[in-house]
């Protein structure tokens, strides 16, 4: 991608993935700012939010509801997770609720080729191959991580190359 462009979408929210979307459908190059992480305001609202319209009018173009509900009303984190998931973002959350040190292998083989970046500093960690996936976490710790699949740029998550 060159560094001039025609469009620039301004947010990674439902209505910026969907206008970025239909630009590559429709061939157009363009960039898609955000200021932190794809719905990122989503992840912001009170824990009890649901929509107030049922799951199946959910109708991003190309990522419609595909769930067992569709006329179930979708939490916050629902929302978040068709969203990053319409995105083509796979997220890992890795808690310690222990007091000590803990060492975890975690069946990732569908994953496989994947890259865990944490969320928090870009730290990038070993790709994930097909055997268990070893982690070491604080006493309480955890890991943020997204799983950067083969083939997808930084930008294609929104961040600088420098940043990772």
């Amino acid at each position: 991608m060159s560094a001039d462009v025609d469009v620039l979408v301004i947010g990674a929210g439902q209505a910026g993935l969907a206008v970025s979307h239909e630009l590559g459908s429709a061939g157009v190059e363009h960039v898609v700012l955000e200021a932190d992480r794809i719905a990122r305001a989503w992840s912001a609202r009170w824990d009890s939010f649901h929509l107030v319209t049922p799951n199946h009018t959910v109708r991003l173009p190309g990522g419609e509801y595909r769930g067992e509900e569709p006329h179930g009303f979708m939490a916050r984190d629902e929302v978040l997770a068709h969203l990053r998931e319409y995105r083509g973002e796979a997220v890992l959350l890795v808690h310690n609720l222990a007091p000590s040190a803990e060492a975890v292998e975690l069946a990732l083989a569908d994953f496989r080729g994947a890259v865990p970046v944490e969320l928090l500093g870009g730290s990038r960690f070993p790709a994930i191959g097909d055997r268990p996936y070893a982690l070491t976490l604080a006493p309480y710790g955890s890991y943020w991580l997204r799983l950067d699949r083969p083939g997808r740029t930084a930008e294609a998550y929104g961040i600088e190359r420098d940043s990772v």
